[in-house]
């Protein structure tokens, strides 16, 4: 006599990988999400977790600018891919640059009562923007925010250097130096 066998199917939303080794390029996926649609014997699906579904790009030698890449569907054992949605998807390829930006020196707030602002100096004029090209070609300008709110004699504070855009929003992916 023959026993049946019963393939059980699945679907599994999972995040896309990529590995760059080179530190001079910058890559960023625009979607970073697929859907595996797999099938497999009923025992497979019992002893596969969620991270043994994977999803990854290759990288390697990718020119600069935006393509289209196919995604790898990276299986636990006895799986069979059905379908991956979006079979493609699309990647930037960006080196990372230097450049110099100035500071400009924002106050908040007002300080104590009674007391006028003199001046208000930071330790540097400019800082080394670092980011992938077209992150850091967006940067205007480089925005230390200083809180004078509550103070009422000469202060020294550390305070976060922020590369935005010419609308004021900051520019994720750039540091500065």
């Amino acid at each position: 006599k023959s026993m049946p066998i019963c393939w059980h199917g699945s679907s599994k939303t999972v995040n896309v990988c990529y590995h760059a080794d080179d530190p001079n390029v910058g890559l960023s996926l625009e979607e970073n999400k697929v859907h595996m649609k797999v099938r497999a014997l009923r025992s497979s699906f019992v002893s596969a977790g969620t991270n043994d579904f994977r999803a990854e790009i290759n990288v390697e030698d990718l020119p600069e600018g935006r393509s289209m890449e196919k995604v790898s569907a990276i299986l636990p054992h006895g799986f069979e891919l059905l379908e991956i949605d979006p079979p493609e998807l699309p990647v930037v390829v960006d080196s990372v640059i230097k450049r110099t930006a100035g500071v400009n020196i924002v106050t908040t707030g007002s300080p104590a009562e009674g007391v006028t602002l003199a001046s208000v100096t930071g330790d540097m004029e400019k800082v080394e923007l670092i980011g992938p090209r077209s992150k850091v070609k967006q940067v205007t300008q480089v925005i230390a925010y200083v809180p004078l709110t509550g103070h009422d004699v000469d202060f020294s504070q550390r305070v976060a250097l922020l590369p935005v855009n010419k609308q004021g929003r900051v520019i994720d992916d750039v540091t500065t130096s």
